[in-house]
């Protein structure tokens, strides 16, 4: 028996758009609003394998967690301001989409 497809759910960051500009931009901004140092963006990336509050502790050099959570919190804000304007769909993604939405697949 053949099955349908339904719908598709896609991960946004690092598989249809390059967010990498926004991180670097986000966490940057908010360490220098803070009064720390900005870091260089591919040691910025190399710390991605962290969670976003250890990782902007770890950028500041800060080892309490509500400091942490509070330039998460502040990270996401900023982000949220910045997406827009410098994450980038790859390469065909656009097309992509376009050819699942023509077989009636929701997305």
């Amino acid at each position: 028996m053949r099955h349908r497809i339904s719908a598709i759910l896609y991960d946004h960051d690092g598989t249809l758009v390059n967010s990498l500009p926004v991180v670097v931009a986000a966490t940057n901004g908010v360490l220098a609003k803070n009064g720390y140092p900005v870091a260089a963006p591919e040691v910025v990336i190399a710390a991605m394998v962290l969670a976003t509050a250890p990782r902007m502790g770890h950028h500041a050099r800060v080892s309490d967690p509500f400091v942490q959570r509070r330039l998460a919190a502040e990270f996401y804000a900023e982000a949220r301001i910045l997406g827009p304007r410098l994450a980038t769909a790859y390469d065909g993604v656009a097309e992509l989409l376009a050819a699942v939405a023509s077989r009636g697949i929701a997305q």
